[in-house]
């Protein structure tokens, strides 16, 4: 394995020296002694089999040669991570959004690109393009002491490829079924003798496997990415060992949801290429980052280091409500969302014994949004008390939420490593967390009209009197005024304000058992803040808890660079305490954040690799999660003893890499998940289907380029990955299934160029 080698307190050599390495990106020069691969998100400089926590890291070439265009294609291949397409997470059982995945509060998985961090929109806007992108470390467990805010259950952590001191170029271009087609530069080098630059471009397109029947459109599933990314180095001489590093990027994802809706659907059935929307729908994302880094040696053993970091995310969707044919409603979704956040940290290297950071971190996340829906459909039993009118009555409204939320974050951290013998090392780690919280929001109902449902009985049409004229409408709006759910709105702006803080210990210790066997043992806690929303049903201010988890690890590590061997074992227990829930409203149609669950989650991961020989590498994965709530019950339901959303039991991968001293190159992937639900009740009926999913790539490798054939799910997997059932609610009268499938096999070329 190639690995490249990436500390985040170091930054490429800004010399002249404008000699372009002998061996392209392509070329195999790998001995099969191993590389020291360092693990940027805990800060510390620690080499992967140094590291406690459980890292799996994809390096530059990897990524390369697996074809993986994006995050998704790297979780795919990763032990006890799943993703649901778009944005969606889920790290050894728990999702990005929470374990019942809902999302009420914050994430409690943090993304994190060249040191800035990335909310769920700025995820699914295409953020974490692999192209040219240097290494991707996925950290499963909590990493309150190094990341803070928000890494209950794990982080993300990229970084793209910095400007080198010599020039190079590549061109990629790719042509696949389904429309598919790639167009990517990345190239750069030196502006002088302290100054470099890099600018990668990249540009994916996609017919898509959907073709929409109502409104005769073959190319449903169309979507397209792009990313356009500019860095500058500069090592300026009146400042020797100063580095400083300027990246500027914009992302952007433009299609359509790719759910379908089956109606009255309780079985299985194949992969959906229809789909009956009768409103056109669009859904854009973009994303603005920016990110300044700076690293200045005080001394031989002490590094001062600055990331200042800004991401803008504005997203912006028109939505066929119930995705359907039936006229029930257009959704309109405008959010902007603006986080900044700046980290003064000290590294401290080999002082004595002492090895560690201390620093600050400062961060401001907002967020401002409009949802807005017309005509949205509500089963009359649902918001009438008379039983006869709600079997017979639809309840057609219009409304909007109008809300913002800001969040001000302010952290002291810090974590050592003390090396008591030659054997035994100790870790001290402590992050003291405050954050403070504001909500605004604005909800009202502007339209409520009643209609029969078509087909109903007309001996109880009869019944309905004056109310309901046969095939007539009444205004319902006054009626719900009067106390009637659900509420018209909150007569206003409404305002929630609250305050948090957290101590997060964590401790841990690593012993060499030989020189090539190594033991890791942590204990580490973390936490997610409370906040305070407006709960649109009844105008009140509802306040929640932060929530806590208690985390026990333990590992075994083994380093046998001269047989090219790796290998990590880690397994965990988890106590989730004070967990943050979405619970409905008395109307049945909102949710609020409530602190009313509890939970447990165990299991562990396996992750090897073998450098066989300089022509052959081979990798394996294994993830088990068991996760559970303890106790979660809302006024109407309870899920104690259920198993948390996005959470298979068993998931894993292997590969092999072949690159032939002729330049013939072949690679193959196989990856397995299980079965999950989707929803905290564990209905059957809203899973994400098991799979395998099986890709390869063949090719041939010469000094200035490259050519491929590649195949995606080559055997053509039927699955679905995401469920969700509506049993006759807010937008569904009738009970109906949102489904999205996994895209089929895709057959495509890929040609590079190399200067």
């Amino acid at each position: 394995m190639r690995a490249a080698i990436y500390l985040i307190l170091m930054q490429p050599s800004l010399s002249v020296a404008n000699e372009q390495p002998a061996a392209t990106a392509n070329q195999d020069t790998t001995a099969k002694e191993l590389d020291t691969v360092v693990v940027t998100g805990e800060k510390l400089g620690r080499s992967l089999e140094e590291t406690a926590s459980s890292v799996s890291v994809t390096t530059e070439a990897e990524l390369e040669d697996y074809g993986d265009e994006n995050l998704d294609d790297v979780a795919e291949r990763t032990a006890n991570v799943t993703t649901s397409g778009q944005g969606g997470l889920s790290i050894r059982g728990v999702s990005a959004t929470g374990a019942e995945g809902t999302g009420g509060g914050q994430p409690v998985i943090s993304t994190y690109l060249d040191g800035v961090p990335v909310d769920n929109f700025g995820l699914a806007s295409n953020v974490f393009d692999s192209f040219d992108m240097e290494q991707i470390e996925i950290l499963r467990g909590p990493q309150s002491t190094s990341l803070g805010r928000n890494v209950l259950a794990g982080a993300v952590v990229a970084v793209s490829r910095d400007p080198t001191p010599y020039w190079d170029a590549r061109l990629r271009l790719r042509a696949a079924e389904l429309g598919t087609r790639q167009y990517a530069f990345a190239g750069g080098g030196p502006l002088g003798d302290s100054l470099a630059f890099r600018v990668t471009a990249n540009h994916r397109e996609t017919e898509g496997f959907l073709t929409n029947t109502t409104l005769n459109d073959d190319e449903w599933g169309a979507e397209e990415t792009d990313l356009l990314r500019g860095k500058l180095a500069w090592s300026p001489d009146f400042a020797p060992g100063l580095k400083l590093m300027l990246t500027g990027a914009r992302t952007g994802r433009e299609g359509r949801r790719s759910l379908g809706i089956e109606q009255n659907s309780d079985g299985d059935s194949a992969r959906r290429t229809v789909t009956n929307n009768e409103d056109p729908g669009l859904n854009e994302l973009e994303s603005d980052l920016w990110s300044l880094r700076a690293s200045y040696p005080l001394t031989e053993q002490v590094t001062l280091t600055a990331t200042t970091g800004y991401i803008d995310t504005v997203w912006a969707e028109r939505l066929d409500y119930d995705q359907s044919d039936y006229d029930g409603g257009i959704g309109f979704f405008d959010q902007h969302n603006r986080n900044y956040s700046q980290e003064i940290r000290l590294n401290i290297q080999d002082w004595g014994r002492w090895t560690g950071v201390v620093g600050l971190y400062g961060g401001r996340f907002l967020s401002e949004a409009l949802y807005a829906n017309n005509g949205v459909r509500i089963p009359g039993a649902e918001v009438l008390p008379v039983p006869v009118v709600g079997e017979l009555v639809e309840i057609s409204i219009d409304q909007y939420n109008d809300f913002s939320d800001e969040a001000d974050n302010l952290a002291f951290f810090s974590e050592f490593d003390y090396a008591a013998s030659e054997r035994l090392t100790l870790t001290f780690g402590l992050r003291y967390d405050t954050e403070e919280r504001a909500a605004v929001n604005d909800y009202a109902i502007t339209r409520a009209d009643g209609y029969l449902v078509p087909g109903g009985p007309l001996s109880e049409v009869e019944i309905l009197g004056q109310i309901l004229q046969a095939g007539g409408t009444v205004d319902l709006l006054p009626l719900l005024g009067a106390g009637v759910t659900p509420n018209p709105g909150t007569n206003g702006v409404q305002t929630a304000e609250a305050e948090y803080e957290a101590l997060l210990p964590k401790l841990g210790l690593r012993y060499r058992l030989t020189e090539i066997w190594t033991a890791v043992a942590t204990y580490a806690e973390a936490y997610r803040a409370g906040g305070a929303e407006v709960n649109s049903s009844d105008a009140s201010i509802n306040e929640f808890d932060p929530e806590f988890t208690q985390n026990y690890e333990v590992g075994l590590r083994a380093f046998w660079p001269t047989r090219g061997i790796r290998l990590s074992l880690n397994a965990y227990y988890v106590d989730w305490q004070d967990q943050q829930v979405q619970v409905p409203t008395a109307d049945g149609i909102n949710f609020i954040t409530q602190n009313a669950a509890s939970s447990t989650l165990q299991g562990g991961e396996l992750e090897a690799s073998w450098q066989l020989s300089p022509a052959w590498n081979l990798y394996a994965s294994y993830g088990y999660s068991q996760t559970e709530f303890e106790d979660y019950r809302t006024a109407s339901d309870d899920y104690s003893g259920n198993e948390f959303v996005e959470a298979p039991e068993h998931s894993g991968s292997i590969g092999a890499r072949w690159r032939g001293l002729s330049g013939w190159f072949a690679s193959g992937s196989i990856s397995h998940t299980d079965e999950y639900f989707l929803q905290p009740d564990n209905d059957p009926r809203a899973t994400g289907d098991e799979r395998q999913l099986v890709n390869l790539r063949v090719g041939y490798e010469a000094t200035h380029w490259s050519a491929y054939v590649y195949g995606r799910n080559i055997t053509d997997e039927d699955y679905a990955d995401y469920r969700y059932q509506y049993d006759g609610t807010f937008g569904y009268p009738e009970p109906s299934r949102a489904i999205q499938y996994g895209d089929p096999r895709i057959i495509g070329v890929q040609l590079e160029l190399m200067l």
